[in-house]
């Protein structure tokens, strides 16, 4: 909801150009804008791996395709 470089209205504008039906708007109540590196970090990489496995299942927890 708040950070010191980027205006919250990005996010709508953003959003309203993304073509599919499966998304998400995750609002990060502990971190500003550089949040892979701040509070919520361990919440960003689980939530991006749930979502990247739901849609790629035969990605490996390394973030490498298994099988042939």
């Amino acid at each position: 909801p708040q950070d010191h470089v980027v205006p919250p209205a990005d996010s709508a504008r953003i959003l309203g150009q993304v073509s599919s039906t499966d998304v998400t708007e995750t609002l990060l109540e502990q971190s500003y804008h550089v949040a892979t590196l701040d509070h919520d970090a361990d919440r960003i990489f689980e939530e991006s791996y749930a979502f990247i496995g739901r849609l790629a299942p035969s990605v490996g927890k390394e973030g490498t395709a298994t099988g042939g």
